[in-house]
């Protein structure tokens, strides 16, 4: 019975020892994948630049991917950065999408979707218009499908279908990401309204917005009803600094975004 205590005596001093360390930090949110013939690799995306840089397991840039818009487009979300997921060769590729906001006589306005899948040295080799939301599925035959969700945005309700393609790979070792992708905010900085992007997964149900401020603390939830890809926010009340906002639907939850009110 000594021996015993001793031991977990021994054992928790051990541990008093382990404790959180910073190994570095990086810019942008990053997330991890692991890639064939390479191996574990964080990456991020710069949405100023439209360039998606990866990081080697130990945080030394490895690639830099330029990402380039169709014109009047802004780089909305990216997606599956695999190698051989797509096709056979050994380059990075990445599922890329676009969003272009129409405004509308009643200033509600709309988004217009695309996705490309590009290689890393930013040629596309798919195009789809109005497709804002993909997936990838692995089937019990053994063969990976990539569904697409094209969306159509100028009537409502709106429309949407669903593209299916053959892919070569599949997304045995890709992680999911902590939260699902939600659009930037527009105008940021902003000073008496802004437009929040809905991300396709919350608009066919209703959804709540978020607004935290840099304590963490929730300044306002609004209610945001379905069949709406942009919200607009007013933001005149409130004073100026550094808020974050997140979408949430049920269990489903976007990452967490910046919002600068001047």
């Amino acid at each position: 019975m000594k021996w015993k205590f001793s031991t977990i005596l021994l054992l928790i001093s051990f541990s008093a020892f382990a404790q959180v360390n910073l190994e570095t930090t990086l810019n942008n949110a990053m997330y991890y994948t692991n890639l064939e013939d390479v191996g574990d690799v964080y990456y991020g995306v710069d949405y100023t630049t439209s360039a998606c840089q990866i990081y080697k397991a130990d945080y030394t840039l490895w690639k830099t991917i330029s990402i380039v818009p169709p014109t009047n487009t802004t780089l909305y979300d990216v997606a599956y950065v695999t190698t051989k997921l797509f096709n056979s060769d050994s380059q990075v590729e990445l599922l890329a999408v676009f969003s272009e906001y129409v405004v509308t006589s009643d200033t509600s306005g709309y988004l217009i979707y695309s996705t490309k899948i590009i290689n890393e040295a930013g040629v596309p080799f798919l195009t789809l218009e109005g497709a804002g939301y993909s997936t990838v599925y692995n089937l019990s035959n053994g063969q990976s499908k990539l569904l697409c969700f094209v969306y159509d945005f100028s009537v409502s309700p709106y429309t949407v279908t669903t593209k299916i393609y053959g892919i070569p790979g599949n997304v045995s070792s890709i992680p999911e990401q902590a939260g699902i992708f939600l659009g930037n905010a527009f105008p940021n900085p902003a000073s008496t309204q802004v437009n929040i992007p809905v991300s396709p997964e919350f608009q066919n149900s209703s959804s709540k917005l978020t607004l935290l401020d840099v304590s963490g603390r929730m300044i306002t939830q609004t209610s945001i009803p379905p069949f709406q890809p942009m919200y607009l926010m007013q933001t005149q009340l409130l004073k100026g600094g550094t808020y974050f906002y997140y979408l949430e639907s049920g269990i489903r939850k976007s990452e967490v975004k910046k919002l600068v009110i001047r």
